[in-house]
């Protein structure tokens, strides 16, 4: 769970409720026993998530206090354009695993409605609605914020499975429940088809990456490259700091007194007032 805060922050902290009715359930503890595991539990996440928190307000306080902030703004504000209503993970996880999904779903919350004492069922299904109902609050939305839950549908899909195995033996149209036992299983695959594409030849090295891996020869030293349309790219294959767009000229002056190695992007429509700069390098690099 510490591990899992310093990834995906605090939406791992659903373990808590999840073990707390698993070990409830299990009958083999008292309270004092659940209590003292409980703290141990907590303890250790700390030991493993809190050296990293106080390191990076200690050593980076202020760009610290600037990524922090964002925890709460994903909340109030659609960050990136990253957005939707709020129906958009209930949409977005028929892409994930298949359209058949719903049913799965709908099935295991009535049989957790009709059993609310079974805390196995209980446990499942908070796993899966706690973090779909406040990610769907939230006002930043993508699919991966509720990746976490896929093991929780992955069970209430096999026991949905099952049960209908068992109660198309003994139903006069077995056609209609094969029919849903096999869609449910290749719908996802055909969206893990269409997505990797393992049919198709990609060009996993292209010119503009070539290029720029070809940056690196030149053992630049300090470098930034600036009016690059794929700036994180960029970064990945080369050494340097990356950016879209090109500051102003005192900025750009104050970065070579700095030490910097500017590299400027001409796209054609570079200004004389860059152009003039002294001791920057122009190119004109490839980005598709």
């Amino acid at each position: 769970m510490g591990a899992a805060i310093l990834c995906k922050w605090l939406p791992a902290l659903i373990v808590v409720p999840i073990w707390l009715l698993l070990v409830t359930d299990s009958g083999k503890f008292k309270s004092k026993a659940i209590v003292v595991q409980l703290i141990v539990l907590l303890t250790t996440c700390c030991f493993i998530f809190l050296p990293w928190q106080l390191y990076i307000f200690k050593t980076f306080p202020a760009e610290a206090k600037w990524e922090a902030s964002f925890n709460f703004k994903h909340i109030t504000e659609g960050l990136d354009e990253q957005t939707g209503p709020f129906y958009y993970f209930i949409e977005k996880i028929r892409i994930n695993y298949g359209e058949l999904i719903y049913l799965p779903l709908t099935w295991f919350l009535w049989k957790t409605c009709k059993n609310f004492r079974d805390k196995k069922l209980l446990a499942i299904t908070i796993w899966v609605m706690v973090p779909l109902i406040f990610f769907s609050i939230a006002k930043t939305k993508m699919q991966a914020y509720i990746l976490f839950i896929s093991p929780a549908l992955f069970l209430m899909t096999s026991n949905f499975f099952f049960m209908l195995n068992d109660y198309r033996k003994s139903h006069r149209l077995k056609w209609l429940f094969n029919l849903i036992l096999f869609l449910l299983i290749v719908l996802p695959v055909r969206y893990m088809i269409e997505r990797v594409k393992p049919f198709e030849k990609n060009n996993r090295n292209p010119d503009w990456v070539v290029e720029l891996r070809e940056l690196n020869d030149k053992k630049i030293i300090k470098g930034v490259l600036l009016n690059y349309d794929k700036p994180v790219e960029a970064m990945f294959y080369t050494d340097l700091m990356a950016y879209p767009y090109i500051p102003d000229k005192n900025k750009i002056v104050s970065l070579i007194t700095l030490g910097y190695s500017i590299i400027i992007n001409d796209k054609g429509t570079l200004p004389e007032e860059i152009k003039s700069i002294k001791g920057i390098t122009i190119m004109k690099l490839k980005s598709e």
